[in-house]
């Protein structure tokens, strides 16, 4: 059997603060050997960087604002990302886009959220991983351009979606 790579693994979530061992350790008994941990707000920060020193064997991480959070992406979210990115290291930017599903942020504070996503991960040079639902056609307009598909390598992260050089026109 192949094995996998889970792309969006939420374990800074409160419901495996009990058994998250045991969970990365059945995913490896099912060939689920590699995790990207993705951050879904800048305060979880250090606890998927715990999350990731106990298991670099098989883990990489992102920074970033996931969309149902982008209420508390500020003015200052930027600066303090680039800082977070700086001091940690994380494989990737996000997890960032737009989800309209359950609408519980306005959609010009997630395109907003997700532009300044956008900025930071060219300006670093880093892959972006973009969330996407309910939402495809303004996802890929916000960049003005479409997304390129990519792979994810287990030695060096690459975005499931990437977005090459570009400059949004989203205010």
């Amino acid at each position: 059997m192949n094995n996998l790579f889970d792309i969006a693994c939420n374990f800074s979530s409160e419901r495996f603060d009990k058994d998250l061992d045991q969970v990365i350790q059945r995913a490896k008994n099912n060939n689920v050997n590699k995790f990207l941990v993705v951050s879904a707000s800048l305060n979880d920060i250090e606890k998927i960087n715990g999350i990731y020193e106990d298991n670099k064997d098989s883990c990489f991480f992102t920074i970033g604002v996931h969309p149902h959070n982008a209420k508390e992406f500020t003015s200052s979210s930027s600066v303090k990302m680039k800082s977070l990115i700086d001091k940690y290291k994380p494989n990737s930017v996000g997890e960032t886009g737009l989800d309209y599903y359950y609408s519980q942020d306005s959609v010009d504070e997630q395109k907003a959220s997700f532009v300044h996503h956008i900025n930071v991960a060219n300006d670093l040079d880093k892959p972006l991983i973009v969330h996407t639902r309910d939402a495809r056609k303004d996802t890929i307009s916000v960049p003005k351009i479409p997304p390129t598909p990519c792979t994810a390598n287990t030695s060096k992260l690459s975005s499931i979606w990437s977005f090459p050089r570009i400059k949004s026109t989203a205010k």
